[in-house]
């Protein structure tokens, strides 16, 4: 008795270690980290008489080279000494540039002008993107995950925008992604660190194909971060779409006995009458089992194929993925009511989670990327358990129409459950 009435407070110790490592950990990256990089240093407030924190538009072209245009309007005073002295102008932005600034050792073949009342700086910066499979194309230059580096947007809008005939096949964090163009804005990505370091941009052709190869491309590219985050975002709504998926494997699995439980269970999912319905209606037209669960995964495979260019990237893929989960609760309640063990499809059901989360990695955050989807898993489930007692009375019906001289194994396992 003694030991047990001291059990609870083990849990509470680790809780507050866990807290307080992480506290910890916290305060040593911000300690470490280095300076933030900005994006545009000739914008915000640098600039003498600026009246707006300007914008920086990056246009990358077919070889993947790029040219950078800041704009940054200034008051007319400010605006006419420039035009009356442009050596006062190249002075003042050269001195707006500073090592912290993300293409400050790469840009080139600067020019400097005043149009309209804007400061206009242009560069040119080489090996933005490169080629990568498929015909996709990667933006990598942003991309600095595993680092302590953070960067600063300065600017009001911050746009990058691809080659002609080629469309953005990824959703940055915090950016608008419009056809060939992402932009970042001070709403969604303002302050210091608004913009990701594990930022990437791929592009190429719209459509299915050309989104798998920028999904390849870019797990090419950073295939072990896309693994560690993807695992780690995925062990809550894996977790949970096992769980429940055991769960309701037992529920309709032993409590076959109990008929009054299962017509309870049946009608909480709203199938009850409606599953009996639609497997007299299968079974009087000849469909076996196999061929139940066959025709229910190649119609998932159908709905999740022709949704995802429908809906569009990246919705396209959380859409596939949830079909396909859902499909899996067909074979998943056959092989419970066939009497078998439901390994096979269990361990596929609870694994479906992983593939959205894969493809959308990198992430910010991991962990949040978790919590979200852990809602997608429970959703499933919701939408799932009716076709798995669907397949259960369909498997049960195969078992009991069985002979006893062919029953064999099947029969056996089911009797001893």
């Amino acid at each position: 008795m003694p030991e047990t009435s001291r059990s609870p407070s083990w849990p509470l110790s680790l809780i507050a270690l866990g807290i307080a490592v992480l506290v910890v950990a916290s305060a040593g990256s911000a300690v470490a980290a280095p300076p933030p990089k900005s994006l545009c240093g000739v914008c915000g407030d640098t600039l003498p008489g600026a009246t707006d924190d300007g914008t920086l538009e990056i246009h990358v072209d077919e070889s993947g080279d790029s040219r950078w245009v800041a704009r940054v309007p200034v008051n007319e005073s400010t605006a006419a000494a420039y035009r009356d002295n442009g050596i006062d102008l190249v002075v003042d932005v050269n001195e707006r540039w500073n090592r912290y600034d993300v293409a400050v050792d790469d840009a080139a073949n600067i020019q400097t002008r005043v149009s309209d009342g804007t400061v206009v700086v242009e560069y040119t910066v080489e090996d933005v993107a490169r080629e990568g499979m498929g015909g996709a194309w990667i933006v990598e230059y942003f991309y600095r995950g595993g680092t302590g580096h953070r960067y600063e947007l300065r600017a009001d809008a911050v746009t990058v925008t691809v080659p002609n005939g080629s469309v953005v096949t990824n959703r940055p964090p915090d950016a608008n992604v419009d056809g060939r163009s992402v932009t970042w804005t001070q709403e969604t990505a303002g302050g210091i660190g608004g913009l990701s370091s594990k930022t990437y941009l791929t592009y190429g052709d719209d459509g299915v194909g050309g989104r798998i190869a920028a999904m390849a491309t870019a797990a090419r590219s950073f295939g072990p971060a896309k693994v560690a985050d993807g695992a780690l975002a995925a062990v809550g709504p894996v977790a949970v779409l096992g769980v429940a998926t055991a769960v309701l494997g037992l529920a309709i699995g032993r409590w076959e006995r109990r008929p009054a439980s299962i017509r309870r269970l049946a009608r909480r999912v709203g199938a009850s009458t409606a599953t009996e319905r639609i497997v007299d209606h299968l079974r009087g037209r000849g469909v076996g089992g196999r061929g139940l669960v066959l025709g229910a995964l190649i119609a998932a495979a159908v709905v999740a194929a022709v949704g995802w260019p429908t809906v569009g990237w990246p919705t396209g893929i959380n859409v596939a993925a949830f079909v396909l989960g859902v499909g899996l609760f067909v074979p998943f309640g056959y092989v419970v009511g066939a009497g078998r063990r439901p390994w096979g499809p269990g361990v596929l059901l609870a694994l479906v989670p992983t593939l959205p989360l894969l493809a959308h990695a990198p992430y910010v955050w991991p962990v949040g990327a978790g919590i979200v989807f852990v809602g997608w898993s429970l959703l499933v489930v919701l939408v799932g358990a009716p076709l798995a007692v669907l397949g259960w009375r369909y498997g049960r019906a195969d078992v009991d129409e069985e002979p006893d001289s062919a029953s064999g194994v099947t029969t056996r396992v089911a009797e001893n459950d």
